[in-house]
């Protein structure tokens, strides 16, 4: 899952919200090379198996804050 920025922003920073406990296996700036100026910011999870199978599915909100930039 990506949450983004406006064209022409920049990412400065971002993370997720799970109500389920989510196993997060991925979150990070988008691109996340070094040197690259990111734009959006990625969180990814695998499925978790708290509870009876088979387990709820899990909900996770991405979220990314950005700065305007433009003149």
């Amino acid at each position: 899952m990506i949450a983004s920025c406006d064209t022409g922003d920049i990412a400065t920073g971002g993370g997720y919200f799970s109500e389920a406990g989510a196993d997060i296996s991925l979150n990070r700036p988008v691109p996340n090379d070094t040197g690259d100026t990111p734009i959006a910011w990625e969180v990814g999870s695998a499925p978790t198996l708290s509870g009876p199978l088979p387990a709820p599915p899990n909900t996770v909100t991405a979220y990314v804050v950005c700065a305007d930039i433009t003149p």
